[in-house]
């Protein structure tokens, strides 16, 4: 998807509700190295690989490899253990949350008592990546098709967008990239450094996989945080529904945070809300011209020429995830309403343009690979678009039910790959358990992409002895990077087993 690229994304991504059977907890045979190969590989950072099954049910068949980036403890005589962490996405790299976010990292308390590791997930970059074609990655469709001629045409791209992953030579980890797949990675990486017990602080999507992991190897853990819930047990118009409405709920708080902030580049323009509307649409009638893709030693290079209202309206939904300056490489909401100004009244919507490939990987690819194995194909008519822009566009006036949903439905709909892993409550796994730590499930009350009603039905579907949910009183993706109350809860949890009561609310 467009990603607006200034933007340190530790987040991304996200049936009808079930009550399927819980999953399997025994049947896991995995046989560690003898050592695990540790080297320097950045300041601070150490890296290693392992060897684990492409298929979890062949633990002899092909291996792969998971790449590691570890930042080791800076105390090591009070340390506790490894922190696994996952960025979500689906599909961004571990690698790069360890290494990117290594100085972050290394002023929290984590680092005094963990090594910080960062195993990348199966079909990412720096592990075994799936592997595409870029041409059809790198073709426009129709974003709201209305037409039965525009609803083929961006079937077409999306169709295309599959068969090129199928046709790559020695890809077969295409068709093994689920989440239930990458929690039994992180249970071998648990088992090959030493067998302790699982600590894991997973943001967006990679609440999913402590999840499932969770429910796999409930023995195996001694403290879990999920940050910016995705909840599993939705999909279809489930899922579309709350995202759509929590990005236009969080576009609202940003106007108003605008409108009483004179750090914002648009604090004096009068009725930005009508504003910003009239320039989606002018941008859907008009691209906005975007010169720095043009220029080979600008940092957003390579993207499209030029941004379409749908277009900027994708991107903007990361921008919005990140209201603080220590979440935002250009300060967050303060710089990207900056980058927003230079869009509307400068004729410059470079920051929003989505990017072009000029390699067989890429963020969007595992990205999209990941999310359609975990998630049922829907059957969405041309009708069906058309009926759903049309409520989008009553819905959620700002943001028009575009988001992270509205792209991964179509998508998914003609994936060439099976799904491995569909949509299904949590409750039958853990009906019973009574965890010695419960899960902090942690989201923030304006989330534009994990809304708080996934994080609410997550845990029902858990149950308070297992998992107490603490929420953030503000804006935003994800609540742990942004140093505060909910900060500061975590870190407890993470280093004393300190469990804050249910239902907290940190003013952060």
């Amino acid at each position: 998807m467009g990603k607006l690229r200034y933007f340190l994304s530790a987040a991304a991504a996200l049936a009808t509700f079930s009550t399927a059977s819980p999953v399997k907890t025994s049947s896991f045979h995995y046989d560690p190295p003898s050592k695990v190969e540790w080297e320097a590989c950045d300041d601070h950072v150490r890296c290693a690989n392992l060897s684990v099954p492409l298929d979890w049910n062949k633990p002899q068949g092909k291996q792969i490899s998971i790449a590691m980036a570890m930042i080791p403890a800076a105390n090591p005589e009070k340390r506790i253990g490894y922190l696994m962490v996952n960025p979500g996405g689906p599909g961004a790299s571990s690698l790069n949350l360890i290494n990117a976010g290594k100085e972050f990292l290394m002023s929290t308390p984590l680092h005094q008592y963990f090594d910080i590791l960062g195993p990348g997930p199966r079909g990412t970059e720096g592990s075994t990546p799936v592997k595409c074609d870029p041409e059809p990655w790198n073709r426009r469709y129709p974003e709201t098709p209305q037409t039965e001629a525009e609803f083929q045409e961006m079937l077409q791209v999306f169709h295309d967008r599959g068969e090129s992953c199928v046709n790559q030579k020695d890809n077969d980890i295409l068709y093994f990239v689920d989440t239930i797949s990458v929690a039994k990675d992180l249970e071998a990486v648990r088992i090959a450094l030493g067998d302790e017990k699982m600590n894991y602080i997973g943001f967006s999507y990679g609440t999913q996989l402590g999840a499932q992991y969770t429910e796999l190897f409930p023995h195996n853990i001694r403290a879990i945080v999920l940050d910016g819930i995705m909840d599993h047990s939705r999909s279809g118009p489930d899922l579309w529904g709350p995202e759509s409405n929590g990005y236009e709920v969080t576009v609202n708080q940003f106007f108003d945070w605008c409108a009483k902030n004179n750090t914002c580049a648009l604090h004096k323009v009068k009725d930005l809300p009508a504003k910003f509307d009239s320039f989606i649409d002018r941008a859907n009638n008009s691209p906005i011209p975007a010169p720095s893709c043009l220029n080979k030693t600008s940092e957003v290079y390579p993207c499209f020429e030029n941004a379409t209202g749908n277009e900027i309206l994708r991107a903007f939904q990361t921008a919005v995830c990140f209201p603080y300056p220590e979440t935002g490489s250009v300060g967050g909401w303060v710089g990207m309403s900056e980058l927003l100004q230079q869009a509307m009244y400068k004729n410059d919507a470079s920051a929003f343009s989505a990017v072009k490939y000029a390699s067989n990987t890429g963020y969007d690819m595992s990205y999209a690979a990941i999310f359609c194995q975990d998630a049922p194909r829907s059957n969405w008519t041309s009708i069906d678009f058309k009926i759903k822009s049309d409520v989008g566009a009553v819905a959620t006036p700002h943001t028009r039910g575009i988001g992270e949903v509205w792209y991964l439905d179509a998508l998914c709909m003609n994936w060439p790959t099976p799904v491995r892993n569909p949509p299904r409550s949590l409750a039958p796994s853990f009906a019973g358990r009574n965890m010695s730590t419960p899960i902090l499930l942690v989201n923030a009350l304006y989330d534009p992409e994990t809304p708080i009603q996934f994080a609410l039905n997550v845990h029902r579907q858990l149950g308070d002895q297992n998992a107490h949910l603490v929420i953030r009183n503000g804006s935003g993706h994800t609540s742990y990077d942004h140093v505060g109350e909910t900060h500061r809860a975590i870190n407890k949890y993470l280093v004393s087993l300190d469990v804050p009561e249910t239902g907290a609310m940190y003013e952060d």
